[in-house]
């Protein structure tokens, strides 16, 4: 019962300490996360996806049972595997940020920061803002 209680106070000090900037950074990871799942989905990257999860679970199990040729092996793998993916999933990527590009936020943010004056600060703003709300609507 005490480890109950006490998880109880841990997840009520998380929640006090919780503030409107931890909801920004959640909202802004989970934005992410769907436009993610979202690109892979309407790709061809699916595959890869599964593949690449598939040598994760290998490199898992052969570090368990230390299989020392098929780890080495996959830990080559993994150490370039960063640029592999830069080049397998180059389209993908191009096309997120041709998206993000042309998307209203990346302009709104564009004008706050290069604005000078403060009315147009605050016109600016209040765009992000709804950009933002519209977007959000548009997740649901």
């Amino acid at each position: 019962m005490t480890a109950i209680t006490d998880y109880w106070q841990l997840i009520l000090t998380v929640a006090r300490s919780f503030t409107f900037v931890d909801a920004i950074d959640v909202a802004a990871v989970t934005i992410l996360i769907y436009s993610l799942i979202k690109l892979v989905r309407e790709t061809r990257s699916g595959q890869l996806i599964k593949g690449l999860a598939l040598f994760i679970a290998i490199f898992a199990v052969s570090n368990f049972l230390q299989l020392q040729m098929i780890n080495t092996i996959l830990s080559y793998i993994f150490q370039f595997g960063f640029i592999a993916v830069l080049i397998i999933f180059q389209p993908e990527i191009r096309k997120a940020l041709e998206q993000l590009g042309r998307s209203n936020v990346s302009k709104s943010i564009a004008d706050v920061v290069t604005s000078k004056d403060k009315e147009e600060d605050k016109k600016a703003m209040r765009k992000m803002i709804v950009s933002v709300a519209e977007a959000t609507q548009a997740l649901q």
